[in-house]
């Protein structure tokens, strides 16, 4: 996340995301396979709408952190989805958004490149916790380092892993909420 990305960089990475869309709805079109193109609408409207609710979060550098994630040269792919969003609370932007930029940079020297990756982060709020459901699905080839990062448990927070094997990690981050 150290990245500082300019308005032009984003767009044009923006630009580049919405035109795959669009000619991957273009060309089921032309193959008549509408079903699939009505299945790659309703995909794209449920990512706007994440989009839009991880914005509405009022964390700005955690919000840069996932929405971005797919245009680095990472060697898995970022799904996310946010259940509930409260606007009431104290969030702790700044140690989120360190801790799972931090997690992301060592998924990327533990998983093989040539793997299918796939992270799935599900955000859910309440009043006086924000939780993040962390899903990996791949090739961890070096279960050491994760297990290391993962006994480092981020300030304000408390964790809970599920499953860690060399095909799937599910853990869940819970920080808390101070109110303001």
């Amino acid at each position: 996340m150290d990245k500082q990305w300019g308005i032009i960089e984003l767009l044009n990475y923006s630009r580049h995301d919405w035109l795959n869309k669009m000619q991957l709805i273009k060309g089921n079109i032309e193959l008549n396979n509408l079903d699939y193109v009505k299945a790659i609408i309703n995909n794209v409207i449920v990512e706007a709408k994440n989009e839009a609710q991880l914005a509405n979060m009022q964390m700005p550098k955690t919000a840069e952190c996932l929405m971005t994630c797919n245009w680095r040269d990472f060697v898995f792919s970022l799904e996310y989805e946010v259940l509930q969003v409260n606007n009431s609370c104290h969030k702790p932007d700044q140690v989120v958004s360190k801790w799972i930029s931090a997690f992301m940079d060592t998924l990327n020297v533990t998983l093989d490149p040539f793997g299918e990756n796939e992270l799935k982060i599900v955000i859910d709020e309440s009043v006086n916790s924000l939780r993040f459901t962390f899903d990996l699905v791949g090739k961890i080839k070096d279960n050491r380092i994760l297990d290391v990062f993962l006994k480092e448990c981020p300030s304000l927070a408390t964790m809970c892993v599920n499953s860690f094997t060399d095909e799937e990690l599910v853990f869940v981050v819970e920080w808390e909420l101070q109110t303001l």
